[in-house]
């Protein structure tokens, strides 16, 4: 696994749907790793980070961050696969709770018994006119999730919320919560107000 981190902001001119399944929570923020991005783009990874060192005068500081080499062990071995017909990743945090990544739903949390506890669907795309399509492709999953254990936490992070799709919000039994995807992306109190939400309440880990 390649050491070069991008923060998600850089890829935010990329279509939603093609970044919604690499976003990764490393030091309290939203990023993506430099081999994610690099395929995204459609380059090698040595390719994108020697472009990257090349103009780093062109960046904000906050662009890039390199994972310390007991980060890069830990998430080595942290990730694996999961037996569901495709590679996924998983995240084991010290209490035993497992956060999957995978689609459908993008986050699944689960208790060291395997109880599910919490699911969270991301929505990248700018897109306004696919905001009411998108909100349905997020029902199946909650309801799943709802069926097998009612008490499971669902949450909602949409980057667009048109006014029908508000409404209907408000009427949705298996969408317990909503975050507005870009301003926790942008915003350091949002951010933070999401995570604590996720951990301390939903998880009920320090952060």
């Amino acid at each position: 696994m390649s050491k070069g981190i991008q923060t998600i902001e850089s890829a935010l001119s990329i279509p939603g749907e093609e970044i919604e399944h690499t976003i990764l929570l490393i030091r309290g923020q939203k990023v993506m790793l430099d081999r994610d991005l690099a395929r995204l783009y459609g380059v090698q990874t040595k390719i994108l980070n020697k472009a990257v060192s090349r103009n780093l005068d062109r960046f904000p500081a906050d662009f890039m961050f390199q994972l310390t080499p007991e980060e890069h062990d830990s998430l080595r071995f942290q990730f694996g696969t999961l037996k569901r017909g495709q590679h996924s990743k998983y995240l084991i945090l010290k209490s035993g709770m497992k956060l999957c990544f995978g689609s459908e739903p993008d986050v699944e949390c689960r208790s060291k018994a395997g109880e599910l506890v919490c699911v969270i669907e991301i929505k990248g795309s700018a897109d306004k006119a696919g905001a009411q399509t998108r909100l349905g492709e997020t029902k199946k999953p909650f309801t799943k999730a709802k069926l097998e254990n009612p008490r499971c936490h669902t949450i909602f992070l949409p980057s667009v919320q048109t006014p029908s799709v508000l409404k209907q919000l408000k009427t949705e039994r298996d969408i317990d919560q909503v975050f507005d995807l870009l301003a926790i992306l942008r915003n350091k109190l949002k951010r933070i107000e999401f995570l604590e939400e996720l951990f301390k309440f939903r998880l009920r880990e320090k952060i």
